[in-house]
């Protein structure tokens, strides 16, 4: 389980669908669940579903984000601090509970898992992540710092 601290950075005034917001930026905590799943020692693909609230200009959105992302591992075995680089996409749903409208997202980000007990790491990342723009919605950039726990089963 991850959280991500991230500032949103429009291309433009934000003046799409749902809200009507003068400012151009949001900062946001959303949860963010991924799994892990080893194709090599030095490789792994990692599925993830991140959910977030937002608020804006008094009016609620809600967004939902399946996501594909690709770690290399820059050295370092599990056990032993190991530094990463992960790259991937993502499928960001976003509605107001009455609309809903997608937009394609792609990634990536430089990181470091630290270990705390047996099959149990630490990580923590900073990288940034582009939204980008459709008839809806205006591109903007995600950049902020992702940090959780990465469990092991063996």
């Amino acid at each position: 389980m991850d959280g991500l601290l991230a500032f949103r950075l429009y291309d433009d005034e934000f003046s799409g669908f749902p809200v009507n917001i003068d400012d151009a930026f949001l900062a946001s905590l959303p949860v963010k669940l991924r799994a892990g799943f080893p194709v090599t020692s030095q490789f792994s693909m990692e599925p993830s579903v991140a959910f977030d609230v937002v608020s804006i200009g008094g009016e609620t959105l809600h967004e939902f984000d399946l996501g594909l992302s690709f770690l290399r591992n820059l050295g370092g075995e599990r056990g032993k601090t190991t530094p990463f680089l992960r790259i991937g996409g993502s499928f960001h749903v976003i509605g107001d509970g009455d609309d809903t409208d997608t937009q394609l997202s792609a990634g990536g980000a430089l990181g470091v898992r630290l270990p705390m007990a047996d099959r149990l790491d630490f990580r923590v990342e900073a990288g940034a992540t582009r939204h980008f723009s459709n008839d809806d919605y205006l591109g903007s950039w995600d950049v902020g710092s992702l940090f959780g726990l990465s469990f092991y089963t063996q």
